[in-house]
């Protein structure tokens, strides 16, 4: 039978068989799409590498009618924490459910999936074009499959098979494909009766020789007697456990209040699994000049109380000492103190920065902490995020949506982002930094080297925030920057609302209390917390 030409799309999918080599997962580069097979999840929980890339990254599950292979899956909530957007049944429709017991059929509805009452993925069968690519009822003597008209040998090579025929992709990775020789990445043995082992390398060389313009990379344990222009084999060695790359977040502060409180608590926050952290400071004044502490305590004593009053006085009874930076592992370089802010960012991808950190936070000194989950819910893709394309315009966004620049919250009248509190992804950050020089620069005209005061003019009971206008200009510069290279989509708020979020409160001028902010402040608070 003439197979039809099919257009391939600029697509680059990994099929994930559940096979030892599997183990090897993070030698494959990154993806457009992953599709993986039947109950996946003790594969999933042992490898977190594996794990945050179908957090961030669409993924279809192809499980076979066996309850099994989704009840491991729901009981993990796994439907609900991974990027998992289509699931596809591997039969066509000659392939009927006799319902006999133990399927999932049940679960599904015409156009969706229902794990729970909470969840639906839409879900189709295989297009009726496989039965071009099946084998046919007798082709295996003794194969399982043989009940039905038209068969693949097994869900992972329907997987295969999907994922080429059906997504036309210009590159196709496959690891954990085996062909049930060793057993599985998570440690069970096979159990499964020798005649399902039937045709499945013969499936696979039939599917490279069918989809030409589609590129295979296999990446297995396995002997693989078949040579194609279109398959590249990659020889792997063996491994018991899977291989992981661990991660690495550096956070930066731009070391001007020094209070001890702050940069205690950021180092208190909960490290996720699988995550190194580096924490630098950028300093712009020694922290044991006596006017760090001293210009605090005369604005701080004829305050009335509050609960923003407290958390200034919990900041600044104790200013941390460069000793005591060293004691919790902070990396402390003085530099010129010309312009704060973004610059201080600067600064340090000039000394630091050679796209070793696959996430950058850069934070200003005076901000308070309300929790210890900030990373755990960051970097796991846990934190309500929101885009702020237009103004005055938010959109709450999924969760496990792949940002490339996270911002704190929200101001109004502009969509510009607040850099007090500032993830920074590697891709974003590689492209960044060649400008940063120019966007933390142009526009500024106020120089204070060799100054080691904070401007605090005082109107009223209101500390001005005038003096350092023209320091607001890097800002603009770098969401102009955003916007001329296409990631005005990719940039997230941690809030919805101004200078605060569930995890932390950002200060102005060193403080959580201003004069003119107090009311809105608390407001913004008693969104994420009872302060009753």
């Amino acid at each position: 039978m003439s197979i039809s030409k099919v257009n391939i799309k600029n697509l680059n999918i990994a099929v994930l068989g559940k096979g030892p080599s599997l183990n090897n997962f993070i030698e494959l580069p990154d993806v457009d799409k992953y599709v993986i097979i039947n109950n996946f999840e003790d594969c999933i929980e042992q490898n977190f590498n594996l794990k945050q890339k179908l957090t961030i990254t669409p993924t279809v599950h192809i499980p076979n009618r066996n309850i099994i292979s989704v009840q491991g899956m729901i009981s993990n909530n796994l439907y609900k924490d991974l990027n998992i957007n289509f699931v596809v049944q591997p039969y066509i429709d000659e392939m009927k459910c006799t319902h006999g017991g133990g399927c999932h059929c049940n679960l599904y509805t015409y156009e969706y999936f229902k794990p729970s009452n909470s969840i639906q993925i839409p879900t189709k069968q295989l297009d009726q074009r496989h039965k071009e690519y099946m084998f046919k009822s007798g082709d295996l003597d003794g194969h399982p499959g043989n009940k039905y008209p038209f068969y693949y040998p097994s869900a992972g090579l329907a997987a295969i098979a999907y994922a080429c025929v059906e997504e036309k992709p210009k590159n196709i990775y496959l690891v954990g494909f085996d062909f049930n020789e060793g057993g599985y990445a998570s440690g069970e043995k096979w159990t499964a009766p020798s005649s399902e082992l039937l045709g499945q390398k013969e499936m696979l060389d039939k599917l490279i020789k069918l989809c030409p313009d589609t590129h295979f990379h296999l990446y297995t344990l396995a002997e693989f007697p078949y040579e194609h222009k279109n398959l590249t084999y990659y020889s792997i060695t063996k491994q018991d456990k899977p291989m992981i790359k661990k991660q690495k977040l550096a956070v930066v502060l731009g070391g001007w209040h020094y209070p001890y409180l702050y940069y205690k608590q950021l180092k208190d926050q909960i490290v996720p699994k699988g995550w190194e952290i580096d924490f630098y400071v950028v300093s712009h004044r020694d922290p044991e000049l006596p006017i760090v502490f001293e210009e605090k305590q005369s604005l701080l004593k004829d305050r009335s109380k509050g609960l923003l009053q407290s958390m200034d006085e919990n900041l600044y009874n104790r200013i941390i000492t460069k000793q005591e930076l060293s004691e919790l592992g902070f990396i402390y370089n003085e530099e010129q103190a010309s312009i704060g802010d973004l610059y201080q960012l600067n600064q340090w991808v000039q000394r630091h920065y050679k796209g070793q950190y696959d996430k950058v936070l850069f934070s200003h000194d005076d901000n308070y902490m309300l929790t210890d989950q900030l990373f755990v819910d960051i970097l796991e893709h846990k934190a309500q995020i929101f885009l702020n394309v237009e103004e005055n315009k938010i959109e709450e966004i999924d969760t496990k949506f792949d940002w490339k620049h996270l911002s704190s919250g929200i101001l109004e009248n502009t969509t510009t982002p607040r850099t007090s509190f500032t993830f920074l992804d590697k891709e974003f950050l590689d492209k960044l930094s060649d400008d940063l020089e120019k966007i933390t620069t142009e526009g500024v005209d106020l120089d204070r080297s060799g100054e080691t005061e904070t401007l605090y003019d005082l109107e009223g009971e209101q500390v001005s925030t005038k003096a350092l206008y023209s320091w607001n200009a890097p800002s603009r510069n770098f969401a102009n920057w955003i916007k001329s290279n296409n990631y005005s989509d990719k940039s997230v708020r941690l809030s919805p609302v101004y200078r605060v979020t569930k995890y932390f409160i950002e200060g102005e001028r060193g403080f959580m209390w201003t004069k003119r902010d107090e009311t809105r402040i608390i407001n913004n608070l008693s969104k994420y917390y009872d302060l009753s």
